[in-house]
């Protein structure tokens, strides 16, 4: 159910080409949070490949986001892809 809703976010703001610039960054923020939270959901599901997706997502436009290296790190070991992991843990570090 909560990851049906956090979808519903992510596909309303999908496109802000057309909004104003402040509801622009209100809503690329909201559109973040709610690729992280279903991040969580994902890797609670244990949907490594969904979470890295979604993580990879927020990391497209925003690579210095500590919150999505940090789970696409937890996907990435769910996975079993440890060097990938490693490689994100070390990036939150350095930030």
């Amino acid at each position: 159910m909560a990851l049906q809703r956090y979808k519903n976010v992510i596909d309303t703001f999908r496109y802000l080409d057309g909004m104003q610039e402040e509801n622009k960054s209100r809503a690329k923020a909201l559109k973040f949070a709610s690729e992280l939270n279903s991040a969580v959901v994902h890797l609670r599901l244990k949907d490594f490949v969904e979470a890295r997706s979604a993580c990879n997502s927020v990391l497209r436009e925003d690579t210095q986001n500590v919150k999505a290296l940090y789970r696409r790190a937890q996907a990435e070991f769910g996975l079993k892809n440890f060097l990938e992991c490693i490689g994100d843990c070390r990036k939150v570090v350095e930030l």
